[in-house]
């Protein structure tokens, strides 16, 4: 039976197949009357009598009823002789299991499927593909070579599927992806970080961690922003409700003498010896809380430092001092690069010291950032 060219309105020609002169006519009548309740389908009630009469024509009569979208919204008019088709994952493990054992009738027992139901799914795939995919032999079957190249690709396809689950399984429970961790600068050689680092490789290889050097404030706002997912800053406001953080380290202040000086002042020395001495300082915007901590601590002294040149960080600072510009208020940790040129004190006043805190916006939930979250905070349980 020729198909009829599909209407693209309702102007259009709806053709039925040949029948009995009675038949064309009820069939000829039903059209017109659909035609007719359609004209009014703005109204909700003639849009449910037109549905319902192109269903009951559809199925009555073989006609393929097309009726176009823009005229008649969400009118849908199921047709007996041409349905679509797609192709389904399941029909490409069905064909691959054929193939690994050698004939449908294997497959189907190792599947648990009716081999009935099993032949007419590798039917309905080779109509999809308008291609044979099998030789049927009197014993098993043969691949045909689109039944090899379809072998490949299957094969293929279905490989990418798995890793496809495998990656998403593996990115909600935080064993892939990855991770932004600013770190203040010259402060990456710090336990917690290495620690971190093994500890990460050995449980979730696949999750990739950068670190990036930022000074606190920098920090401070690609968390904010979303741009790193933490960082290991030197302050943040205890009050402030969308940080939160971890005490990792503990960083005394010290005093940094220039090589030039170590004559004069001796590792007893105290900020009241320095009250006629040159400074080097950095500028408060680089680091606010830093600057604020090193003032105060200036007044704890009653003194007012004399500050004769600025440095935008702490290791800029230093090469100051060791060129023997002025002294300096910096990390005691600093003096593991071991400049030959300068001498650390320690400022004995507790109270004068930076606390480093991993820090992480308290709303975000990525399952990487808890991961390393409980793994910060087993490493800090177990240290003595």
């Amino acid at each position: 039976m020729a198909r009829s060219s599909c209407p693209t309105s309702w102007g259009d020609r709806i053709s039925a197949p040949s029948r009995t002169h009675s038949t064309r006519r009820t069939s000829r009548y039903r059209v017109v009357r659909l035609r007719r309740s359609l004209a009014g389908w703005r109204r909700p009630a003639a849009v449910a009598v037109a549905r319902t009469q192109a269903i009951a024509l559809a199925r009555h009569s073989t006609i393929k009823l097309l009726i176009d979208s823009q005229s008649i919204p969400n009118l849908l008019v199921p047709t007996t002789r041409c349905q679509a088709f797609t192709m389904e994952l399941r029909q490409l493990r069905y064909f691959l299991a054929i193939c690994e054992h050698g004939s449908i009738a294997a497959a189907a027992r190792a599947l648990h499927v009716a081999q009935p139901a099993l032949s007419r799914q590798i039917i309905m795939l080779e109509e999809e593909l308008h291609a044979e995919l099998l030789h049927r032999l009197p014993r098993g079957v043969a691949l045909t070579r689109a039944g090899d190249a379809m072998f490949k690709r299957a094969t293929e396809i279905l490989q990418c599927i798995d890793q496809l689950k495998s990656d998403v399984r593996g990115a909600q429970d935080g064993a892939s992806g990855s991770l932004k961790i600013g770190v203040i600068p010259n402060y990456g050689w710090l336990p917690v970080i290495s620690e971190l680092l093994q500890k990460m490789r050995a449980d979730a290889p696949n999750v990739r961690i950068a670190i990036e050097p930022k000074l606190s404030r920098h920090q401070e706002e690609g968390i904010r922003s979303g741009e790193l997912d933490a960082g290991l800053m030197a302050w943040r406001s205890p009050r402030d409700p969308e940080l939160s953080g971890l005490s990792v380290y503990v960083d005394p202040l010290a005093i940094a003498i220039p090589k030039a000086s170590r004559g004069r002042f001796s590792p007893t020395s105290t900020l009241q010896d320095l009250r006629d001495e040159d400074f080097v300082m950095f500028p408060r915007e680089s680091s606010p809380a830093t600057y604020d901590l090193i003032c105060r601590l200036f007044q704890s002294a009653n003194i007012t430092p004399r500050i004769t040149h600025t440095a935008y960080d702490i290791p800029t600072l230093v090469g100051l001092v060791e060129s023997g510009v002025g002294f300096s208020i910096v990390p005691l940790s600093y003096q593991l690069y071991h400049p030959e040129g300068v001498t650390f004190v320690p400022v004995t006043q507790h109270d004068f010291r930076l606390d480093i805190e991993f820090v992480w916006k308290t709303t975000n939930n990525d399952p990487i950032l808890r991961r390393v979250v409980g793994l910060i905070k087993a490493l800090l349980a177990a240290e003595p």
